[in-house]
């Protein structure tokens, strides 16, 4: 668009474009042989460090998910163990308060696992 400000913004602009390309063109700009050259970084090197951060990330990788997994195995033991009780618990509501088996066990699961529930 158009430029709207006042002559002093206009000429500041302007003063900050020349200086950025002054200031570009003042540094020679690297080529990428000559960095890898001066760095002491071959092809190969440079390889081989691409390779080792793969590496590094893939077994990361692989511990996050034994982690999860790890995780999640011991999250299904305990609803087991919880499911175990619940069972246990409906069987003695059964026996002591005269319901249905069923029903105490449903209402023994409702209330230890909430709305998230194992259904």
């Amino acid at each position: 668009g158009r430029f709207s400000g006042s002559d002093a913004q206009r000429a500041h602009v302007q003063a900050m474009r020349q200086a950025n390309v002054a200031a570009a063109a003042s540094q020679p700009q690297p080529v990428a042989s000559d960095v890898a050259v001066k760095s002491h970084l071959g092809l190969d090197a440079l390889k081989e460090r691409k390779a080792k951060e793969e590496e590094d990330r893939r077994a990361k990788r692989e511990a996050a998910r034994a982690k999860r997994h790890d995780e999640a195995s011991k999250r299904d033991v305990e609803e087991v163990q919880a499911l175990e009780e619940c069972e246990q618990q409906a069987q003695k509501d059964k026996d002591n308060e005269g319901v249905k088996y069923e029903a105490a066990l449903v209402v023994r699961i409702a209330c230890r696992f909430g709305t998230s529930g194992v259904w």
